[in-house]
């Protein structure tokens, strides 16, 4: 798999299951925050109506 560039508000998607948060792969987030000069990010995801998952630090092989 190629590896692109992730920008602020680009949406992304799980590669691997995050049970521990409710997340799954396949689900969409929105990129919100840079961190380490790009190899993590900090992701937005909507879990349920008025519910909003705010989860740090994940690795771009966890995203697509």
């Amino acid at each position: 798999m190629t590896q692109s560039t992730v920008n602020l508000l680009d949406v992304v998607a799980l590669t691997v299951d995050l049970a521990e948060y409710n997340l799954y792969r396949g689900q969409a987030g929105t990129v919100v925050e840079l961190l380490s000069g790009g190899a993590a990010f900090e992701v937005e995801f909507v879990i349920a109506m008025d519910a909003l998952m705010n989860l740090s630090v994940y690795a771009q092989s966890k995203l697509v």
